[in-house]
């Protein structure tokens, strides 16, 4: 880019008007790495509300400034066969903060450093930049804006398996063959725990959530904790319970909607007048499919879409459960079904809808020409939410009082029997987490600089288990 470009950047930044702020942050996308150094500059500067707007879009948009799931190799001197663009494009962004924090004033350098705490991805390079150019208590002061984000970066959260029952049988189910139902006494129990230890979030899995027989109950317990949940359902569910589900304490409904054939007769009416309901009640929805093999006909989801005006789908390739009986794609055909990805993609597109893919998916395995647009893309996972909160982010509680790290590792459990201490459960977890996270799926992976960088973990980690790697 021409000099005359990036002042017009710094321009429209500068712009108290939205329409051009919002104009010019898109600009920095479209224009990066060359942007950086405006941006840095005016992040520099500029009101508090304005450059936090500008960070997060560059955080989406640049996925070497997001957290890392775990420790990052030092890649001083390296190069990578692949994702090397966005290693230079990393090092130009740490170049363009390197030359404002030499030469600015103590209350830009204030400021500045505080924003870039931000930039988890980048922190222990900048918090060297900074310790460098001005002392170990400039560095010092950077780590406590980088914990403070960290603390605050996601809603705490816990995931009860309420029940392992089910009124579907859908093949890919990672809980199939499971048994059980939580008594709930002690689901009224652990949400006390849970608000106790800071959760504001309490989420649902099974099974199905709605056909557990307290479920009315518990929502009412949530309700009068002033707790919210959020949670996934096949939405057949009788009209009691679709009548307890109340907007101001209900954030969204992730809709699993099943393979056409494994609906009974029925259902799939009840589906279409609970989904009628729920919407009508204001309730935010998106529909998800799940995929385990090829060629899968989703027409009766986009009936849904185009009949109630759904306009967010959720996509994944379906994992491992852990002893394996349920239908997933194994790693060895995840490449194959790239295509189905690509054509689910193709279709949201064609009718307006907002796709997200909903499980790690590493973007090396799309072809060459999309692969930095899909690392880019905030709607592609390519690493879980795991390690967030301390590796407790994902904490399940079994039907049985258990905890288990994740809904991939349901036979690895912190028995009931133990303390119920958060910090212990949370050590717990990333002690049987990270080792999984940091192994690399393919041979591939310990040449691409976003797994260096613990940014993309390869696929969900039930798969890698399930290799035994």
């Amino acid at each position: 880019m021409r000099e005359p470009g990036l002042a017009g950047i710094s321009t429209l930044l500068a712009s108290r008007d939205c329409v051009f702020h919002n104009v010019g942050i898109q600009q920095v996308l479209e224009n990066l790495p060359y942007s950086i150094a405006p941006a840095i500059e005016y992040l520099a500067q500029a009101e508090a509300d304005m450059a936090y707007r500008l960070i997060d879009s560059i955080n989406k948009f640049c996925p070497y400034l997001q957290r890392p799931y775990s420790t990052q190799q030092d890649i001083s001197g390296r190069t990578f066969p692949i994702f090397d663009d966005l290693r230079s494009e990393m090092e130009l962004f740490l170049a363009a903060v390197q030359n404002k924090i030499s030469y600015c004033s103590a209350h830009e350098r204030h400021v500045l450093t505080k924003r870039l705490a931000r930039f988890l991805g980048v922190r222990q390079e900048v918090r060297e930049i900074v310790r460098a150019a001005v002392g170990d208590d400039a560095a010092d002061e950077f780590d406590a804006a980088v914990a403070s984000e960290e603390s605050k970066a996601m809603d705490r959260q816990l995931m009860l398996f309420l029940s392992y029952r089910c009124n579907l049988d859908c093949p890919y189910c990672f809980a199939k063959g499971n048994q059980g139902d939580m008594p709930l006494d002690m689901a009224v129990e652990l949400i006390d725990w849970a608000k106790e230890n800071g959760a504001t979030v309490i989420t649902f899995l099974g099974g199905e959530p709605t056909i557990y027989p307290h479920f009315i109950d518990v929502l009412h317990e949530l309700k009068c904790r002033g707790l919210y949940t959020f949670f996934a359902t096949n939405l057949l569910a009788e009209p009691d319970v679709i009548h307890a589900l109340e907007k101001d304490f209900v954030r969204s409904l992730v809709v699993h909607v099943a393979h056409k054939n494994v609906y009974k007769p029925g259902q799939w009416d009840m589906l279409n007048r609970n989904l009628a309901d729920v919407l009508s009640k204001g309730l935010a929805v998106s529909l998800r499919a799940n995929a385990y093999a090829h060629g899968h006909d989703w027409s009766h989801l986009f009936e849904l879409t185009d009949k109630f005006g759904v306009k967010e789908v959720q996509y994944a390739l379906t994992f491992p459960g852990g002893d394996g009986s349920n239908a997933f794609v194994k790693r060895d055909d995840l490449a194959a079904m790239i295509p189905e990805v690509m054509e689910m993609q193709r279709l949201c597109d064609e009718k307006g809808l907002h796709l997200i893919i909903t499980k790690p998916l590493p973007p090396c395995l799309f072809p060459l020409h999309m692969q930095t647009r899909i690392a880019r893309l905030h709607e592609y996972q390519i690493s879980c939410t795991a390690p967030c909160d301390g590796y407790s982010h994902n904490l399940c509680v079994l039907p049985d009082g258990g905890f288990v790290p994740c809904m991939a590792m349901l036979d690895v459990k912190y028995p009931a029997t133990e303390p119920h201490d958060y910090d212990r459960i949370a050590d717990f977890c990333k002690s049987q987490l990270q080792p999984w996270l940091d192994k690399p799926l393919f041979e591939d992976c310990v040449g691409c600089f976003l797994f260096a960088r613990k940014i993309c973990q390869g696929s969900c980690i039930g798969h890698k288990r399930e290799l035994g790697l």
